[in-house]
């Protein structure tokens, strides 16, 4: 697998002393008003293998700074018990990764935008 490299990052103060306990009811939401916001029904996937949930909203768009200050603090809070990540495609062939999570030392989300490096090979 490739790394990936930070393309952006940026940090929320949120308040101090928070300690969610309520990821699922708000990972419910995530999805839900995501897919308002998206205007479609999600496809969701369970991975056995990997343990993991894939929410799949086809043929989908949405401006990176626009998604963190919708579901950026919320991604971040769901983070703490469940490793949330967006993934997509940018530039029309760059792939990328929206990730965020809560920093309970600092009382901030994190939130941070991860593309693959580009390497042209020329012979």
């Amino acid at each position: 697998m490739h790394n990936k490299v930070i393309a952006y990052k940026e940090q929320v103060n949120v308040l101090k002393d928070i300690k969610p306990n309520f990821e699922e009811s708000l990972l419910m939401v995530y999805i839900y008003m995501l897919g308002c916001e998206l205007s479609m029904n999600p496809k969701v996937y369970k991975i056995e293998k990997e343990h993991s949930l894939w929410v799949y909203y086809e043929k989908a768009c949405y401006a990176v700074e626009s998604f963190f200050d919708e579901f950026g603090i919320s991604a971040g809070l769901i983070s703490n018990k469940y490793p949330l990540s967006v993934y997509g495609i940018i530039n029309d062939n760059e792939s990328a990764s929206l990730v965020s999570y809560y920093d309970l030392s600092d009382s901030k989300v994190v939130l941070m935008k991860k593309m693959y490096p580009v390497k042209i090979l020329m012979k």
